[in-house]
């Protein structure tokens, strides 16, 4: 149906909850005891965030506009 459009380039991107889901669907195997293990810890190693990132981020929006920025950030910097 969408062929077409695959065809002229289009990008279909998923976002984590989506991949991880695609991921167990894929190789979930009820075998291997450790497997509700690895898949937390890859949850976790690819929703990980760097603290110097966030914190340029936070910088960039309160910069834009300062009154909106240190409301949106303010809960981040705490984390």
């Amino acid at each position: 149906m969408f062929q077409e459009r695959f065809d002229s380039g289009m990008v279909v991107r998923l976002d984590i909850f989506h991949w991880i889901h695609r991921l167990d669907a894929a190789i979930r195997t009820d075998a291997h005891s450790e497997y509700a293990v690895f898949k937390s810890a890859l949850a976790g190693a690819v929703l990980a965030y760097n603290r110097t990132d966030l914190e340029l981020l936070i910088e960039a929006v309160r910069a834009k506009d300062q009154d909106v920025g240190h409301l949106a950030t303010e809960e981040l910097q705490y984390r």
